[in-house]
């Protein structure tokens, strides 16, 4: 993360880092349904915590597409 975030600002390009910390593990092959709807529920809560760098990072990925 230090490296990418190092190269990116010697490049003169934005970084950003969306990282939830979630309330337990849960495995990549989970298949509770009760872990996975907890896990969706903190990463939507995270973010909305986090919208406005959420729309940054629209606005740049939209403008590089024009």
């Amino acid at each position: 993360m230090d490296r990418a975030r190092a190269w990116c600002s010697m490049a003169g390009v934005p970084y950003y880092r969306f990282n939830p910390q979630l309330s337990e593990d849960v495995a990549m092959d989970e298949k509770d349904d009760e872990k996975l709807v907890n896990m969706l529920w903190e990463a939507k809560e995270y973010v909305h915590s986090r919208r406005n760098t959420v729309k940054e990072v629209a606005r740049l990925l939209t403008k590089a597409e024009q």
